[in-house]
């Protein structure tokens, strides 16, 4: 097809959806009935490339260049410009909308989207304009709004075969659908995310690792580790044939931690260690940290003890240097952990009441280091501490939704309240932990 064709394609589609031809579409339309190649409507005015541009709606001629166009089609000036006031008015409310979006004024920008969908005559794509609003619901946590502007657009966008375009709105819908708590949905758009985009990754550039890199994480929620390894790393390969360092680490971490999942230390500490490599400068110090605090833990996990205890240090001292207090305490959870594993309870109680004194109250690293603790109790007899300790992580557990976490508590407080003869209690952690297990099931039904 070629570039008049394509234009005249698009030229009526929006015609069909307005009613009345555009700017460009009447340039267009004037010039082929007189007969005039773009070369010869451009000739002293603007490039061919720029009468290419105004004809299709992707450029604005000034009043000037305008007016002359106009001489040289032997229309008369005001044929053209209505239409001329009208696009550049729209416009302008546009990049007024981005501007507010960009600077967090996601209210306002709201409002002036809002304002130029209901015009009826819009020169700006709808669907484009629909998706920066559901991005405005999105950065303001209104997710069922955006869910429902999102699903209206792929419907757009698919029935257009816009495929970039219903790539990138896909991967909105299906990150909606997992904040709104619907795992399962958001790795089905997800799925048809990467269906669309066919393995093509030069066609598709960043947003090919992108959609793998998320559908890699639904995997790894969902326990579906094998595929979460396998997108996890195309996304790996697809960032680093884009030369995106910050990607490539980003997407190596997490496939570092699913191969740890799965008992692939080995490999992890591959991945991590590649990416580390990239990061050992200044300017992206905090990454650095993040995946050389990993790359300790999966060397820890290969029998290398001392030397992944030096790493961790190392990590811990630069987190509390710069003033990181979620990772200082998170590398100390690690710390613990290790000492656990390997029959040093005493260094791993200490490092767990360190972590305790500074972690953010109701975080995923409060529950985890509690978990830790009441086990560690348990181990030298005191019952009553470890449930106290175990109680409160299912409480922050149950918050947040991890029925993983809470059928493991569950069965361990069971056990528990049966040693200190608390048969009650110990009944409802029974029927607590077997309706979070029938949960859990369902989901993965669903999963597939």
């Amino acid at each position: 097809m070629s570039g008049e064709q394509m234009i005249d394609r698009v030229a009526s589609g929006r015609e069909e959806r307005n009613g009345k031809p555009s700017l460009g579409q009447k340039i267009r339309q004037v010039r082929r009935s007189r007969g005039m190649t773009q070369q010869a409507l451009a000739d002293g005015i603007v490039t061919v490339s720029m009468i290419s541009q105004i004809e299709s709606d992707k450029a604005m001629p000034s009043y000037k260049v305008l007016r002359a166009l106009a001489d040289r089609l032997e229309m008369p000036l005001e044929y053209f410009l209505s239409d001329l006031a009208s696009q550049t008015r729209q416009n302008a409310l546009y990049k007024l909308a981005q501007g507010k979006m960009a600077a967090g004024a996601h209210d306002q920008a709201v409002a002036v989207f809002r304002e130029l969908l209901e015009i009826e005559d819009l020169y700006i794509p709808r669907w484009k304009i629909q998706m920066d609003l559901a991005d405005c619901y999105m950065q303001g946590e209104q997710w069922e709004r955006a869910e429902g502007i999102l699903e209206d657009v792929l419907g757009d966008l698919l029935e257009r075969e816009e495929r970039r375009e219903a790539v990138r709105c896909l991967d909105r819908l299906a990150q909606v659908r997992l904040r709104r708590g619907r795992l399962s949905l958001a790795v089905y758009h997800w799925e048809k995310a990467c269906e669309l985009m066919a393995g093509d990754a030069e066609l598709f550039g960043p947003l090919f690792a992108e959609v793998y890199y998320h559908l890699g994480i639904g995997y790894a929620r969902a326990g579906q580790l094998e595929q979460a390894a396998s997108s996890l790393a195309k996304a790996f390969y697809a960032a680093q044939k884009e030369r995106n360092p910050e990607e490539t680490a980003r997407v190596s971490l997490h496939l570092a931690e699913v191969l740890h999942a799965m008992g692939d230390d080995a490999k992890a500490c591959q991945y991590a260690e590649r990416a580390m490599s990239l990061f050992e400068h200044v300017r992206h110090r905090k990454l650095y940290l993040d995946i050389k605090s990993r790359y300790a833990q999966y060397y820890g996990a290969t029998g290398r003890i001392q030397d992944s205890l030096y790493m961790l240090q190392e990590c811990a001292d630069e987190y509390h240097a710069s003033g990181q207090l979620d990772e200082w305490v998170r590398v100390h959870l690690q710390i613990a952990l290790l000492w656990y594993r390997h029959g040093r309870a005493d260094e791993a109680e200490r490092a767990c009441i360190l972590a305790l004194e500074r972690v953010r109250p109701g975080s995923d690293d409060e529950a985890e280091l509690r978990c830790l603790y009441a086990k560690l109790l348990v181990d030298r007899g005191d019952v009553e501490g470890a449930v106290s300790q175990m109680e409160t992580a299912v409480v922050i557990w149950r918050e947040a939704g991890q029925v993983e976490k809470l059928s493991e508590s569950y069965a361990d407080l069971v056990e528990w309240y049966r040693r200190r003869g608390d048969y009650v209690r110990a009944e409802a952690a029974l029927r607590n932990g077997l309706t979070t297990i029938r949960r859990q099931r369902k989901m993965f039904l669903e999963m597939g």
